[in-house]
């Protein structure tokens, strides 16, 4: 048997950090306020993967990039109450 741990979900600033590697890796236009409040958002690494492939085909076919109403729209549709975020 295996000791138990507690993992800890990431912190806002590793999630932020998530979003731009994520973002970078697969070449998807995203403003900061959009990196923003999707780590504010979303909880973990899962949940920011898939979130960034939801939007990039949303706003791909537009030819955009995320925005952070994209972000809240998103969350939105999660049934999550979007954070907003001080402009």
């Amino acid at each position: 048997e295996g000791l138990p741990v507690l993992i800890q979900p990431p912190s806002r600033e590793v999630r932020l950090a998530l979003v731009e590697q994520f973002a970078l890796e697969r070449g998807i236009p995203l403003s900061h306020a959009a990196a923003e409040a999707l780590a504010t958002n979303l909880p973990g690494a899962r949940e920011i993967d898939a979130a960034l492939m939801s939007l990039e085909l949303a706003t791909q076919a537009e030819g955009r990039a995320i925005a952070s109403e994209d972000v809240e729209n998103y969350v939105q549709r999660l049934g999550r109450p979007a954070v907003e975020l001080k402009k």
